[in-house]
């Protein structure tokens, strides 16, 4: 059973979400420090606080972080440091403690970390070249290599000339999750489509609303016949967008909700939509919540380019309607093309074998193998 090292300020946390502690098996040993961080309500001390946290805040942990670990060392003699980011912090920390402990060190990187090209637009320049050199001493130092995506692969793979073992253990779906599931009820001549998830600079609702405006003027019979949930902790950002386009009927927006009643919206959908950033180099990109929009074996409507991550994976699995575009024009016509299809009753033909391979299950047995090899 592994040692988990974490912070016990729950506070911290942009989001907070108790149900997920069910997932913790009860012999797991998780130890909890304190930290250093704090969160200015102030704008200019957030700004101030954010220049000197590098390579983000999580940072102020390090000082418990490796006081606590050693006190576990005594105590519980540990093979190896896995960590895990973002926050990249904990690969920083996971690398001293490599070191003082004459220990392995395995990162995973969840995200793409300075290799994501939205990254240095919101860095200063100094920020992203100090990162980017604790990047690199990072993946030096790692006995092991884990990333989210084949494209993150492809991106150090090519960085490096291929100097690292690189393994792909991507995000995944537990079918556990999906039990008991909250009941949302819906119209049954209603077809409804819904978004999980927060948006930002380079992913936003924009030109999917403006589908939608164009819906309601060309095809009213249609429009009011959808039904549209965006569910997540930026609905500042859907409301804002709505004002520009003039469209505010027939779409619902939900604050961030616990993670199983998030299920039990995309449940009650006769449509998922996934919408991936806005950018030519999104091939890195799968974003979490199309693994359990797939083991929904749903209709998925991605707003993406065909290159991306999560596009290929919808691809593979037979579910995904990839626009391949992100022109209101085309989207509206992929909206049309689905509705049609669940009002034709059109039966939904996936990869059973393709969804599969996203369960946790097989990407738990491809952990304990690496784990297993590590010396």
């Amino acid at each position: 059973m592994p040692l988990v090292l974490t912070i016990n300020r729950l506070d911290l946390m942009e989001t907070q979400d108790e149900t997920l502690l069910r997932d913790i098996p009860s012999k797991a040993k998780i130890f909890r420090t304190k930290t250093l961080q704090i969160r200015p309500t102030n704008k200019y001390l957030r700004l101030l606080f954010s220049a000197i946290s590098i390579p983000d805040p999580s940072i102020w942990w390090l000082p418990y972080a490796i006081s606590v670990a050693k006190k576990i060392w005594r105590n519980e003699k540990y093979h190896a440091i896995y960590a895990t980011g973002g926050p990249f912090s904990n690969l920083v920390i996971g690398l001293l403690l490599s070191k003082i402990q004459h220990l392995p060190l395995i990162i995973d990187l969840r995200d793409p970390w300075v290799l994501d090209p939205a990254y240095k637009k919101y860095k200063w320049i100094l920020h992203y070249w100090i990162q980017y050199w604790l990047y690199i001493i990072c993946l030096k130092n790692a006995g092991k290599i884990i990333v989210a995506t084949e494209g993150m692969k492809e991106q150090i793979d090519s960085q490096f000339n291929k100097q690292y073992k690189v393994s792909v253990i991507t995000n995944g779906f537990d079918n556990d999750d999906f039990r008991n599931l909250p009941k949302f009820s819906k119209k049954k001549n209603i077809f409804t489509i819904c978004h999980i998830g927060t948006f930002s600079g380079t992913r936003k609702p924009d030109e999917f609303l403006e589908a939608m405006q164009q819906i309601k003027k060309h095809s009213p019979r249609i429009y009011n016949r959808i039904r549209v949930y965006f569910i997540g902790q930026t609905p500042e950002i859907v409301h804002d967008a709505q004002k520009r386009i003039g469209i505010t009927d027939n779409i619902y927006i939900k604050k961030y909700v616990p993670h199983i009643k998030a299920l039990g919206y995309m449940k009650m959908a006769d449509c998922l939509l996934l919408i991936v950033n806005n950018i030519p180099e999104n091939f890195a990109i799968d974003t979490g919540k199309v693994f359990e929009y797939i083991a929904f074996k749903k209709r998925v409507l991605a707003i993406s380019n065909r290159q991306s991550g999560a596009a290929k994976i919808l691809h593979s699995t037979k579910l995904g309607v990839i626009t391949g575009s992100y022109k209101p024009e085309i989207i509206k016509r992929s909206i049309i093309r689905l509705y049609r299809e669940w009002i034709d009753c059109k039966p939904i033909i996936y990869n059973k074998q393709q969804i599969e391979k996203y369960h946790r299950i097989a990407g738990a047995n491809k952990l304990a193998s690496i784990l297993d090899n590590i010396h």
